[in-house]
C-alpha cells in the first residue's frame, strides 16, 4: 500500500478553484464517460461512484509520472491546504487521460494540463497540522509538502508495524497527541538516578530482567527509550576502561564517574536487543568510530567483551 500527498496552493486561483469543484464537491463524471475507458468506468461503478466522484490530477513531470505509476487501487491520498493537513481519501482507480483533464480542469500557468488523474472515495476530513503529521510520520519538523509526492515505504511500513492495519494507523494519526519531550527526558533522569544508586549485582539483576526491545517515543524523530540498569551495568562492568581501545575513560563526568558511553552492539535502530550481552562501554572516540565505520572485527571484539 502506498500513502501519497499533495498540496493545494491556496494562493493560486486555479488550484483553489479546482480543489473547491473537484474535491471538496463532487465531479459528475457520468457525463464523460464517453471519454474513459472501459476499466475506469467499471471500477468507479464498483465503487459506486459512477455518477459522482472526487477525482484530483498532476501534470506531465518525471516526479509526478514516475509518484503517479506507483499509485494503486486503494492507495492513500492525503490533501494539504492553507497549511494544515485537510483530508484523507483511498484511490478507486486511475487514468493517464489529457481529453478528460481538458474537459475537467483548467491548465496551470504554463499552458499544462493535469492529465495524469486519479479517483478517490471515501474522503475524510482531518484538521492535522504540520507538525502533527511530521511527528507521527518520522519527517522533520521543518517539513512541508511541495507537490505530488508519495511517502516513503520505510516511514510507512513503520507506522503499519505498530498499528497492524490502515485503518487502525489513520485512527490513531488523527487521534494522537505530540509526546512532551520534556516530561520524556526528565523520566528518563530520573531513571538513571535510580540505577546509579545500586550495585553491580543489583545491576546485572534488573537488567536480566528488563525488556529487550526498547520502548520507542516519536518526538519529530524516533527515540529509544533504554534501560537505564542494563546501561549502568556496562558502564560498572568496564571498570573505567573503554572495551574497544582498553583505555582508561578520558575524564570523570560531575559524579565523579569514569566518562564512557554505552554502545549497543547491534544498533537498535536496526533491531537489536537493550541487554547486558548487547551493551557495551566505550569512550567517546571509539563510540564514534563504531557509529562512522562498524567495522566486523571490532564488533566481534566487543560481542566477546559483553559476553563475559
Amino acid at each position: 500500500m502506498n500513502f501519497f500527498y499533495f498540496p493545494v496552493g491556496y494562493t493560486n486561483k486555479k488550484a483553489k478553484k479546482h480543489f473547491a469543484e473537484t474535491i471538496e464537491h463532487d465531479v459528475r463524471i457520468r457525463d464523460h464517460h464517453d471519454i474513459l475507458e472501459s476499466r475506469v468506468v467499471d471500477s468507479l461503478t464498483e465503487a459506486g461512484c459512477d455518477t459522482y466522484v472526487k477525482m484530483w490530477g498532476a501534470v506531465a513531470g518525471d516526479s509526478n509520472e514516475r509518484n503517479w505509476n506507483l499509485m494503486q487501487s486503494g492507495d492513500v491520498v492525503f490533501v494539504y491546504a492553507e497549511q494544515r493537513w485537510v483530508y484523507y481519501g483511498i484511490v478507486i482507480t486511475k487514468t493517464h487521460n489529457p481529453d478528460l483533464a481538458g474537459h475537467i480542469w483548467e491548465t496551470d500557468n504554463e499552458g499544462k494540463l493535469f492529465e495524469y488523474t486519479y479517483f478517490l472515495k471515501d474522503l475524510q476530513y482531518i484538521d492535522l497540522s504540520v507538525e502533527h503529521f511530521n511527528y507521527f510520520f518520522g519527517y522533520k519538523n521543518t517539513f512541508s509538502p511541495n507537490g505530488f509526492n508519495r511517502i516513503s515505504d520505510e516511514k510507512v511500513n513503520e507506522r503499519l508495524r505498530e498499528y497492524g492495519n490502515i485503518d487502525k494507523l489513520i485512527q490513531s494519526l488523527t487521534n494522537s497527541k505530540l509526546p512532551n519531550l520534556s516530561e520524556v527526558i526528565a523520566k528518563e533522569k530520573n531513571k538513571e538516578e535510580k540505577a546509579r544508586m545500586l550495585n553491580e549485582a543489583e545491576l546485572r539483576e534488573r537488567a536480566k530482567k528488563g525488556k529487550k526491545e526498547p520502548n520507542r517515543n516519536r518526538a519529530f524523530t524516533t527515540t529509544y527509550e533504554r534501560d537505564p540498569y542494563v546501561a549502568m551495568y556496562a558502564k560498572k562492568r568496564a571498570r573505567g576502561i573503554c572495551q574497544l581501545c582498553e583505555q582508561l575513560a578520558p575524564f570523570e563526568d560531575k559524579n565523579g564517574e569514569p566518562y564512557l558511553e554505552t554502545h549497543h552492539i547491534e544498533w537498535l535502530s536496526k533491531g537489536g536487543a537493550d541487554t547486558i550481552e548487547n551493551t557495551i562501554a566505550l569512550c567517546p572516540n571509539c563510540h564514534r568510530k563504531m557509529h562512522s565505520l562498524n567495522l566486523k572485527d571490532d564488533i566481534e571484539v566487543l560481542k566477546k567483551k559483553a559476553s563475559k
